[in-house]
């Protein structure tokens, strides 16, 4: 899968999204990814990762979005040149989608809400039939 990055208030965002499988039970099959976020904080200030909203679209056009505080229950702190990383997971009941989303942050020096955004990634599986007609 491609490495993805993406530059938003002085915050740089590399995403890794990795198909893991189709799962399959007697009502429906689900498709599987796991991916890794790395945080870079190419600011001159520390920034505290406050929350994060995911945001999945399946090929139906079916909208999925949660929020949550922090990562695991915390809430890191990125020390300014300096970066965190964090892997979580998406299921989908198509085998493929997108993911994006943003994380807020707050500058530590300046008390400055940051929103920055996660660039769409397109989460592929070998399931999906692709046809350009």
């Amino acid at each position: 899968m491609k490495h993805l990055i993406e530059t938003a208030n002085n915050i740089e965002f590399e995403v890794k999204p990795r198909f893991i499988g189709r799962h399959c039970s007697c009502l429906e099959a689900t498709y599987v990814w796991s991916y890794r976020i790395t945080i870079n904080n190419l600011g001159k200030t520390d920034v505290q990762l406050l929350s994060r909203c995911r945001k999945l679209i399946d090929t139906n056009g079916l909208y999925y979005e949660g929020r949550v505080y922090g990562v695991s229950g915390d809430r890191p702190i990125i020390r300014a040149g300096g970066s965190y990383s964090y892997t979580s997971s998406a299921n989908l009941k198509t085998p493929s989608g997108i993911l994006l989303g943003n994380c807020e942050l707050l500058d530590l020096k300046h008390g400055n809400i940051l929103i920055a955004d996660v660039l769409a990634t397109s989460l592929d599986s070998p399931y999906q039939i692709v046809s350009l007609v």
